[in-house]
């Protein structure tokens, strides 16, 4: 299943889901109530609202009811699916640049440029867009970096498109900034927190390779 698809699916169980929670509401407020927060007794149907009870005919009752539980079959669904839309188009809306063909590229030539000097997960910020947790996933190649956010595409940042590499502390975390030039990521790349000696060493052994700054 192609991702143009899967956008088209997302945003019409979106649609669908707002569609079926605005019915719900308006339907519960024009009834004074709804059939999961009432009950059936002796044949007589009874739908509440905050204790307050009100009898309907049967069909009302019980079509109320499917209503109501199709509710939380298509709320989730929707936030299912906005989730996926965020992941897979804004989130990288925000982030990325260029092709995707060109960020394939990048992302081959420095994974094939040797054997990783350190691999490790962090948070940061990329750009705008802030990261939390360990939800990066970052590997050091003597090519330059390799960035995996979760659930993202991958996107690498050659040695040779390197313009600074610097410790740093942002928002009472000390970390890494990277300032590079290229094409295909936002600028700059903040990692965080990043205290490892290996990883450290890692960083300072790409930055010695373009001969940028490393301080604080």
């Amino acid at each position: 299943m192609t991702r143009s698809i899967l956008a088209i699916l997302s945003v019409a169980a979106i649609v669908i889901a707002a569609v079926n929670f605005i019915s719900f509401i308006v339907e519960t407020q024009r009834l004074g109530g709804d059939a999961l927060n009432g009950y059936e007794r002796e044949g007589h149907f009874y739908i509440s609202s905050h204790g307050d009870t009100k009898e309907v005919d049967e069909r009302t009752w019980r079509y109320n009811r499917i209503h109501a539980i199709s509710v939380f079959l298509t709320h989730p669904l929707g936030m299912l699916a906005m989730g996926y839309l965020l992941v897979q188009y804004m989130f990288p809306a925000f982030i990325f640049r260029g092709t995707r063909e060109a960020r394939a590229e990048s992302e081959r030539a420095v994974r094939s440029s040797g054997a990783p000097w350190a691999t490790f997960r962090c948070g940061g910020r990329v750009g705008s867009l802030n990261v939390g947790g360990s939800l990066l996933r970052v590997v050091v190649y003597p090519g330059g970096l390799w960035i995996k956010p979760i659930l993202m595409p991958p996107f690498a940042i050659a040695a040779s498109e390197l313009v600074e590499v610097k410790l740093a502390k942002k928002w009472l975390a000390h970390g890494i900034e990277v300032g590079h030039s290229s094409l295909c990521v936002v600028n700059p790349v903040f990692l965080a927190p990043v205290k490892d000696p290996p990883v450290l060493a890692a960083f300072q052994r790409l930055a010695g390779v373009k001969g940028s700054i490393w301080g604080t």
